[in-house]
């Protein structure tokens, strides 16, 4: 309880970490902006911890156009989670109580690396996604990780598996995605003038197994 509770005390506290949570918001959203959303429509994020992404997301989206529901399985994230969002649901993301071809758009972030049978919450997601339904996934690459656990964000219990971009696709297309965009970015934790332009240079360089995040948005295939 006290690690979780320090957890989310980082989320707000921090600079660095409140930095690294808007730059993801903003990759989120930059795959939004590409997508021909419908007027109206259901984003469900799974694993929404305190929820000030979906909460970030949703004041972007506007309430109007896009109902917005948290999901995660701890009671301690989803008491804060409920301080900034309308509606939240403790449950598994293997195991999602909602209907199928209910949800229009999904966002799990900093989620995959720490599922056992991953396979499962993929499927779910799948199932309760509408036809051609949108799949945002962000988590950080393999050398992520390893910083991480060196900065102590996380431990290595906490870890299950660190997929790298190209296995992260692969997944996602076992189970009845296709990948409509996949990059890697954040070459560091810390804000620095020139970030920006050194990231697109590795990127021509093809050197983005540097970078600490990925993020793939995929479609559901109308058949699986």
């Amino acid at each position: 309880m006290q690690r979780k509770s320090r957890y989310l005390v980082d989320r707000q506290a921090r600079s660095i970490t409140k930095w690294g949570l808007c730059r993801r918001t903003e990759m989120v959203i930059q795959q939004l902006q590409q997508l021909d959303l419908p007027r109206l429509f259901i984003l469900l994020d799974v694993g929404t911890a305190d929820g000030q992404m979906l909460s970030d997301l949703l004041k972007y989206l506007g309430s109007n156009s896009c109902t917005g529901v948290g999901v995660d399985v701890r009671s301690s994230y989803l008491r804060a989670a409920r301080e900034k969002l309308p509606c939240v649901v403790q449950a598994d993301g293997r195991r999602l109580p909602l209907r199928t071809g209910s949800v229009d758009v999904i966002t799990s972030t900093a989620v995959f690396k720490h599922i056992v049978g991953l396979e499962k919450l993929i499927a779910e997601c799948h199932r309760v996604l509408k036809s051609t339904g949108i799949m945002v996934v962000m988590d950080p690459t393999p050398w992520g990780v390893q910083l991480g656990l060196l900065l102590g964000y996380f431990s290595e219990k906490e870890i299950q598996k660190a997929l790298n971009l190209r296995a992260t696709q692969c997944i996602l297309i076992e189970y009845g995605f296709r990948i409509i965009h996949a990059e890697s970015f954040m070459l560091s934790p810390i804000p620095f003038a020139g970030l920006d332009v050194m990231e697109r240079m590795l990127k021509r360089m093809h050197l983005d197994q540097l970078f600490l995040s990925q993020v793939v948005c995929a479609q559901r295939a109308p058949a699986y």
